[in-house]
């Protein structure tokens, strides 16, 4: 195989794993909804946690699904990536501090920030649409 061919199936291979992890969290979150907001509201004290269940929810299940099929691949990955910014925000100096600690949402920032600036990749439907070739006129 040619590296530009393992460059494509590695970038791929990203894409849908952090894709798949944020339709699991989020799909997770949308299930105990109720849970998630208390946690905001009583241990993270953020405003309005309903709302920013819903939103962070949201957000991860359908951003999730948008990398994992490299659909908006940019958008989403931008959208994701306020979302790490924020659980970084309530995580902040607890580096390395088992469950509660940093390190997993600096990870996840970085790769959508990596996927927002580069796009879905070779084997995504944003290459598929954004790099099709025009449609010939009819003679």
């Amino acid at each position: 195989m040619k590296s530009a061919q393992l460059s494509a199936i590695a970038w791929t291979l990203l894409r849908v794993v952090v894709g798949i992890v944020f339709v699991i969290h989020g799909w997770s979150k949308v299930t105990m909804i109720g849970e998630i907001a208390a946690t905001f509201g009583n241990q993270y004290q953020l405003p309005i946690p309903a709302v920013l269940a819903w939103l962070v929810a949201t957000i991860e299940f359908l951003g999730g699904l948008a990398l994992t099929v490299g659909v908006y691949s940019r958008w989403a990955a931008l959208l994701l990536g306020c979302v790490m910014l924020g659980a970084i925000k309530v995580h902040w100096g607890k580096f390395f501090y088992y469950a509660e600690g940093m390190e997993y949402d600096l990870v996840l920032l970085t790769v959508c920030l990596v996927i927002g600036l580069n796009g879905g990749g070779p084997y995504s439907v944003d290459e598929l649409v954004l790099n099709k070739p025009p449609a010939k006129k009819p003679a």
